[in-house]
């Protein structure tokens, strides 16, 4: 019996409170090969055969292409574009501004310098590089409208968004490793990942961790997921000053997966239990996981909103999210102003 191709579009489907895209098709008679695509996913084929008067129903999910989701369409830091992803979901989209931000504590000394990543659902949407700020200004406000630090995010399903924003003194170090997890890899991985500054005098770790390739334990461990786990850290240089605070964020393909504060001693090592930093994700669809720690000296601060999106509506939503050190304001306290548009349906 000849095989006749169906091509479904997902601006065909009926859209449903539970996120699901439903299709419907009268067919004549005959076996089809229906095929699914869409942009950052996986093409699917499901063959089927109508019979008269009968009726098939199939149920398909999409399998991304990476490990993440096609989150960022494009990423603008100091108004330069940082890549993009697809264009050709313009129409199902949120563009995240950063308006400005409001120094209410610098910190104990004056002209402190500070850095700060904006995330969208644990993903990097952007940074904003160190610079000074100084809380005796007059206004302490710093306007971001000129720089332009952005992203456009895709919203096709989405109803909110949640917005976290990490500062931190200074730049912080950074290291990276990959590791080898195709259906051909099987075992515990231990690797090692490097974490210095371009002075070490001024901070040198290992981050040691371990990757279990194929789990057997956890309520989500499966054949297709990964088990991460941070064993230990070893401390070479910390700083002029002993002890000295830390924190470490561990991303795998550019999701943030863990973080861990410590206190660093001149030597030190520090173990965790067996009950510790454990993680279970999905398997990298191209069996590659990049591991990339971020370390900066603590204290930190941090922020969180939530976004609620009208997608197609041509709104503007403008929110204050505060930005400060749990412990101490003192240490560190500002204000961000952001603002989430999302294009009208009909625009370009």
């Amino acid at each position: 019996m000849a095989r006749s191709r169906l091509k479904v579009e997902t601006k065909q489907a009926k859209y449903s409170k539970t996120r699901e895209h439903r299709l419907e098709f009268y067919l004549s008679p005959r076996r089809y090969t229906i095929s699914l695509e869409a942009p950052g996913y996986r093409t699917i084929e499901r063959t089927i055969e109508v019979s008269r008067e009968g009726r098939e129903r199939i149920t398909v999910f999409l399998e991304l292409t990476r490990s993440q989701a096609p989150l960022f369409l494009q990423r603008f830091i100091g108004g330069k574009s940082k890549g993009i992803v697809s264009t050709s979901l313009a129409r199902s989209t949120a563009h995240l501004d950063l308006e400005e931000i409001k120094v209410i504590e610098d910190g104990p000394v004056r002209d402190t310098p500070w850095g700060f990543r904006i995330f969208v659902d644990g993903f990097e949407a952007f940074e904003v590089p160190v610079r000074l700020y100084d809380d005796d200004d007059n206004p302490p406000t710093y306007s971001m409208s000129t720089e332009h630090h952005a992203a456009t995010i895709l919203s096709l399903t989405k109803r909110e968004i949640k917005v976290e924003i990490i500062g931190y003194r200074g730049p912080p170090i950074v290291g990276e490793r990959e590791i080898e997890t195709g259906t051909d890899q099987t075992g515990v991985a231990v690797v090692q990942v490097p974490v210095r500054a371009s002075n070490p005098k001024n901070g040198d770790f290992v981050l040691e961790l371990s990757v279990d390739r194929a789990p057997r334990h956890g309520a989500r461990s499966t054949r297709r997921s990964l088990t991460v786990s941070l064993d230990r850290v070893l401390v070479r240089e910390h700083g002029s000053r002993d002890p000295t605070d830390w924190a470490f964020e561990v991303y795998a393909n550019g999701k943030r997966m863990m973080s861990v504060s410590l206190r660093a001693y001149a030597g030190g090592i520090v173990e965790f239990s067996e009950e510790g930093l454990k993680v279970d994700i999905d398997k990298p669809a191209d069996g590659v996981l990049a591991l990339t720690v971020l370390g900066y000296r603590t204290p930190a601060v941090k922020g969180a909103g939530i976004f609620v999106l009208a997608p197609g509506t041509g709104e503007v939503t403008e929110q204050e999210i505060t930005v400060q050190n749990p412990d101490d304001p003192r240490d560190g306290h500002f204000v961000f102003t952001l603002s989430v548009t999302t294009p009208a349906a009909d625009a370009s």
